[in-house]
Formats: C-alpha cells, structure tokens, sequence
C-alpha cells in the first residue's frame, strides 16, 4: 500500500513517540514538529523499516533527520509562496489523481479507503496531503522543469566533457591524445631511473614545457617525430589505465605518470570528437543535462524562498 501513497508524506506515528512531540524548526512563525518529521521519514524510509523493532527503526530515522528536515523545511516554503501568488487544487483536479491513483491500483472508492485507514489515515487527511502534493508540483513545473532548455549543442558539449555516463553515449567519444611513453627494463634499477626520468619530465610540463616537443625528444611510443600525437582513437581501443584517465580529461589536460605492466605513460588529450550517435543515446543524455540544469534551478529557487524568510533550526 505504501505505493499507493506515493503522493503523500505521512504514516502514523506510535503513541509513545507523539507525547515526546517538540518544535524542530520554524519557518517565520510556521512550526515544524518532530512528529512532522518522522512523518515524512517512516513514509520515505517505509520499505527499509518494515520488520524492524521500534529501537532499530528510530536509530535508522536517527540517522537521516536533519536531511530529512531540510527537504521538510523546502516543502513548507514552496506551499507557502504557492499560497501567497493563489496557486491551488480545483475539486475535479483532485478527483482526477485519486481516480488515477484508484484506476492504477485497481481498487473502488471503498476499498482505497479501507486500505488507507489501515495504513492509519482518515481519506480527508489523504486528500489534504495529495492536495499539498499537487501544488507542490505546479510550483517546481512552473519555476523549475518548464524553465529547463537542453539544446543539441547541450548534449553534444556535455558528452564531450565526459560527464555522460557510459550508457548514454560515451562509448561514442573519439579522443585524440598525445603519448610520452618509455618501456621499461627487465632491471629494477634501470626502471627507476627511467621513472625519475618520467618525473622529471612531469615537472617540466606543469612549469608549461610543450607537450609535443618533450615527447618528440624522450618518447619511445608512436609517432615521435609528431610530437607523440597518435591521432584520434576510440576508447575501446585504448589500454585501460590510458581510457580511464583520458575520458575524464580536458582538451590540452594532461595525466600524471601511469604505471603500465610494460611501461611508463604520461597522455595528454588535445581534443574530443563526438561520432553520429543513436538517437536512444541523444535521448539519455539530454535526461542527464535536463536534470543538471534542474537541480541548479531548484537549489537557486529554494535559495530565493529562503532569503525572504527567517529559519531556525532547533534539531
């Protein structure tokens, strides 16, 4: 049933608890109390809870309280200013979540309540909390999601970051990358020399050293004679202690010594080049942009909200 009640942000609370009651924060004059709070972290929390003891289940909600409370604390304020610029439910416009709600689980009116009361709520209180629920989304719709643009340029510059995760189009990347690179010895002494000399040369290229001319003058890898660049490569088909580092890399970055089974390394990357890439692939990583420019927003909007009011925590 707890996913039937995906909408609100409470359960009941054993009597023991509510008589401990105390105030946790106030927004201006508006009071948070602690049973507020667990409210909102026993419905959260309700899947890691169910089957645990009273004693292990507050030691787990002990745990996330003050997270908890400032996710509490940015509800209240966003109901606060969607009651300050009139933003409310119309009847039919709750009739039609508890219908879907209703339609998704396959329940009549009749059995939706019985199953509400034996998760300890009263229908009106279901329906105030949806209510609460509903404005909330129109507020961030307004003021965060319908604000957010992903452009083209958006997906193409972000995948070449190397931001997107490797199943929304990364493995579409080519890298064009420059290598330093001295084999090792089958002498340990003869390897340390040749690692001080990779440290050396390290130490060169962040006093500003040009990478191309210290590899055409040190590297034993390909392409010496021009300046180490081996052109553009796909990350497959780089070693893995090279592709680990250069997906994460800026063009003109470069990587510290890697220490490879046969050699020492130092790669630097002089540019990304995105190839067409599947539009499933498009579609993942716009998701991901959408969501950073959507956090960004919502942080800068709950920023606003709490400029205007006075806080305290007294959790």
């Amino acid at each position: 049933m707890a996913a039937v009640l995906v909408y609100v942000l409470a359960v009941s609370i054993n009597s023991d608890a509510v008589m401990l009651d105390h105030v946790v924060a106030v927004i201006d004059k508006d009071v948070i109390t602690w049973s507020d709070l667990y409210k909102m972290m026993e419905f959260e929390m309700s899947d890691k809870l169910k089957g645990m003891k009273q004693s292990e289940k507050q030691a787990l909600l002990k745990t996330t309280e003050r997270q908890a409370l400032d996710k509490l604390i940015e509800m209240r304020l966003i109901l606060s200013e969607a009651y300050r610029r009139g933003i409310g439910v119309m009847p039919k416009e709750l009739d039609a979540a508890i219908d879907d709600i209703k339609a998704k689980y396959k329940v009549t009116q009749d059995e939706f309540v019985e199953l509400l009361k034996k998760e300890g709520f009263t229908f009106e209180e279901y329906k105030r909390r949806l209510i609460e629920q509903i404005i909330i989304q129109k507020v961030t719709t307004t003021e965060i999601y319908g604000k957010v643009m992903v452009t083209d340029e958006d997906v193409k510059e972000h995948m070449n970051s190397g931001s997107a995760a490797s199943n929304t189009g990364s493995d579409h990347v080519r890298y064009r990358i420059r290598l330093i690179l001295i084999e090792k010895k089958n002498n340990p002494q003869e390897n340390k020399k040749i690692e001080d000399k990779m440290a050396e040369i390290y130490s060169e290229l962040t006093k500003g050293a040009d990478f191309g001319k210290l590899a055409a003058q040190y590297s034993e890898g390909p392409n010496v004679l021009n300046g180490g660049d081996i052109g553009f490569v796909n990350k497959e088909d780089m070693e893995k202690d090279v592709s680990v580092v250069v997906v994460g890399m800026k063009a003109g970055e470069f990587s510290k010594i890697i220490n490879s089974k046969n050699s020492f390394k130092i790669v630097q990357l002089i540019e990304k080049q995105s190839e067409d890439v599947p539009e499933k692939y498009k579609e993942g990583v716009k998701k991901e942009v959408f969501d950073e420019k959507s956090k960004k927003l919502y942080k800068a909007f709950i920023k606003s909200l709490k400029d205007k009011r006075v806080i305290k925590i007294l959790l």
